[in-house]
């Protein structure tokens, strides 16, 4: 009995302190293709790691690398360097399908660096895809590399 009642209180104050409510979305594969708008491959979580919390203020970040099962297939790369290469407006519209599809934003969602793509989006435009007004997801993938990096929080 007396183990039964530990252990419940073990993982009561486990579920308790979850610092992480937000993992289950931001490391699911449907949730990050809506956000970022493009099919990934199979992948796993390699690693996940809390690396800034202030719970007054609810600012955290969590930092995740995913390893694909395949390599990512050239026409997976042609696709982004199309979504790279669509012309930058010069004020966002929020109401067309590119920004909806988080193709197009203030910034530009998507960017190519050498074989490296680049996707953020915070929440200036766009809350309905993340969690609160005050978020951002970012997502790095390198041509060649069975390998992303997320990162993912509040600011």
């Amino acid at each position: 009995m007396k183990k039964t009642v530990l252990l419940f209180c073990v993982m009561a104050v486990f579920l308790a302190c979850d610092d992480r409510p937000y993992s289950r979305k931001y490391e699911n594969k449907s949730n990050i293709e809506h956000i970022i708008g493009i099919k990934l491959p199979k992948f796993s979580i390699l690693k996940s790691k809390l690396v800034h919390y202030q719970k007054f203020d609810f600012e955290f970040e969590v930092q995740s690398t995913i390893k694909f099962n395949k390599l990512p297939d050239k026409k997976f790369f042609q696709t982004l360097d199309s979504i790279c290469s669509l012309p930058m407006p010069e004020k966002p519209e929020v109401t067309s399908s590119y920004f909806y599809y988080s193709l197009e934003s203030i910034n530009r969602c998507w960017r190519k660096d050498g074989d490296s793509y680049h996707y953020y989006r915070n929440t200036d435009f766009g809350e309905s895809f993340l969690h609160s007004k005050d978020a951002y997801f970012e997502f790095t993938i390198t041509k060649g590399s069975k390998k992303a990096e997320m990162k993912y929080g509040n600011y």
